[in-house]
């Protein structure tokens, strides 16, 4: 893997989840960021789950640390599309 992206991909999905809230927080759930947060986790989060299995730079701690991330990320985006639903 490139090293050059090594730290870009946790800052991309931290800044995800920040979008994520702030919309939730301010205007409610809106169905055209949650279908782009739904399609990027999609796209990204797999790939990004392998590549943090197999560094052999992590240690444990910080491949969970990276695993829930992502998977609160997901948490995120569920809730959202729950509200979306209801509205």
């Amino acid at each position: 893997m490139n090293r050059r992206y090594h730290y870009s991909y946790p800052i991309c999905i931290v800044l995800m989840i920040l979008c994520i809230l702030f919309v939730g927080c301010v205007a409610g759930p809106d169905p055209t960021f949650t279908a782009a947060a739904r399609d990027y986790q999609s796209a990204v989060a797999p790939e990004y789950l392998r590549y943090v299995e197999a560094d052999p730079a992590l240690d444990a701690a910080a491949k969970a640390r990276r695993q829930a991330t992502v998977a609160r990320f997901e948490e995120a985006i569920v809730v959202r599309e729950a509200r979306a639903v209801q509205r």
